[in-house]
């Protein structure tokens, strides 16, 4: 995507810094309770494909931004020969590929999915992944549980970290909810190094989904709900309370 174009080299250090990283176990153990070989949509920089391999698994990930890909072809150079050559990836468009392969599980990770903006562009992608899984093949998708009540319209640090230069990299957030379940995003890097400054901001559009709508939408594109979790700690989705996330998982039938 084109929102990570001047920013995918901070990427993971923002998102590891900020305890972002806690879906990573959890991920890899849906993936050792149902199997691989394991398609990743929206795999960007490898945060979560490497560990998966480094298990063992062999996975696929897909992604639109050549900039998060470059940095994941980088960080391949230096792994051992081993997991790097469990690992594959290839620029594609999530709403629409042909892999020609089938998968034991498809994840889709940390609310990519609502970067698609439609509940039509959702249905596409959950048929292409339908497609692409094994008969009872599994489909974990991770999203965040939508919450009212969160700030809007005011820009908030959400993160702070050092890189290996020396640089301090902050990275703020702003959000506005619109109709039809939409979210429009800011977010603004600041980067400080020596006495200077400078800015990247951009503004993006999520489109998330309810409970029901996400349960009758997977049922709908040929998947039958397995689970439901509120949180990486594995404690079920409770439907009378704000979750921390969304965390579907469903077979494909």
């Amino acid at each position: 995507m084109r929102m990570y174009k001047e920013w995918a080299e901070f990427y993971d250090l923002l998102y590891g810094s900020q305890g972002q990283n806690r879906d990573i176990p959890f991920l890899t153990g849906m993936v050792m309770k149902y199997g691989g070989p394991v398609l990743e949509c929206a795999c960007g920089t490898g945060r979560v494909t490497i560990p998966i391999a480094k298990e063992g698994f062999e996975i696929y990930g897909i992604d639109t931004s050549e900039e998060m890909l470059a940095v994941l072809r980088k960080k391949l150079s230096g792994l051992p020969e081993g997991t790097r050559k469990r690992i594959d990836y290839a620029k594609r468009d999530m709403k629409d590929f042909d892999l020609g392969r089938k998968f034991r599980t498809c994840i889709i990770p940390f609310t990519s999915l609502y970067h698609l903006e439609t509940d039509e562009e959702m249905r596409k992608f959950f048929r292409c992944v339908n497609k692409h899984l094994e008969t009872n093949g599994t489909f974990i998708v991770d999203v965040f549980d939508f919450n009212p009540e969160t700030p809007q319209g005011k820009f908030k640090l959400e993160t702070e970290a050092k890189d290996p230069k020396g640089r301090v990299i902050k990275k703020y957030g702003k959000t506005v909810f619109g109709k039809k379940q939409t979210n429009d995003c800011w977010f603004k890097i600041v980067i400080e190094n020596k006495g200077k400054k400078r800015e990247i901001t951009r503004k993006f559009k999520l489109h998330y989904l309810l409970y029901d709508q996400m349960w009758k939408m997977l049922e709908d594109s040929g998947f039958r709900v397995l689970e439901v979790y509120g949180n990486y700690d594995s404690e079920p989705y409770n439907t009378e309370k704000l979750n921390e996330k969304m965390i579907f998982v469903a077979e494909k039938i």
